[in-house]
């Protein structure tokens, strides 16, 4: 009698969440091009992999086709110092931040 008791009050619930879960308005989506919003991606690299590598700053941002650099900012210093580069791309009306953050 108690398992049966159980099993109705479960049910119940299951089915009072179903109907409830149909009533509800979907979440508004975000709009596409909120940059400031979206949280940029982390590049960490080491100043000697680039230079073994042969690579500059600019070649690990990884630009997608279509993609316009619309704003770089930070703090490079010469070579041998570190810092990081604030990148802001955008193709249509998406945007996307990239930030490289560069050490020894």
């Amino acid at each position: 009698m108690l398992y049966r008791s159980l099993v109705l009050g479960l049910l119940g619930a299951l089915l009072l969440l179903q109907v409830e879960g149909r009533r509800s308005a979907p979440a508004p989506a975000a709009p596409v091009g909120a940059a400031a919003d979206a949280a940029p991606t982390i590049v960490d690299v080491s100043r000697s992999a680039l230079a073994a590598a042969g690579l500059t700053i600019e070649d690990v941002v990884g630009v997608r086709p279509g993609e316009r650099l619309v704003s770089a900012d930070g703090s490079r210093g010469p070579v041998g110092a570190d810092g990081y580069v604030d990148f802001e791309l955008a193709r249509g009306a998406q945007q996307r931040r990239v930030v490289v953050l560069v050490h020894r």
